[in-house]
């Protein structure tokens, strides 16, 4: 978990879980791995002490989608490190306009 403005401390059980002890508020919980990807979560603590996870939505904040609590974090997939190649294609050759000009000219 990654916090900014404090210092976190907590203890990971064998099984990967862990809990943590917070003051009441608005906090984004996330989750990182070098090899997988996760979804973001907002988990919101009224001074009552009542929680209400949801998944972080940048694009739309306003549109909820609950969570179960206690968080589970799921991986999305594999990290991709590199962007894989275009596969070139026949029509690439085809439509490609030198291809168009020479044949243009040996037609003629």
């Amino acid at each position: 978990m990654h916090e900014q403005s404090a210092v976190m401390v907590f203890v990971t059980r064998p099984d990967g879980s862990f809990s943590i002890t917070v003051p009441s508020g608005s906090y984004i919980v996330e989750a990182s791995h070098p090899s997988y990807l996760f979804d973001p979560a907002r988990v919101e603590i009224n001074s009552k002490g009542k929680i209400r996870a949801r998944t972080l939505n940048h694009v739309q904040p306003s549109a909820m989608h609950s969570l179960a609590y206690p968080l589970r974090f799921k991986s999305r997939g594999r990290a991709p490190y590199f962007q894989r190649r275009e596969q070139w294609r026949l029509t690439d050759f085809i439509f490609s306009p030198m291809v168009k000009f020479v044949t243009t000219f040996m037609l003629a």
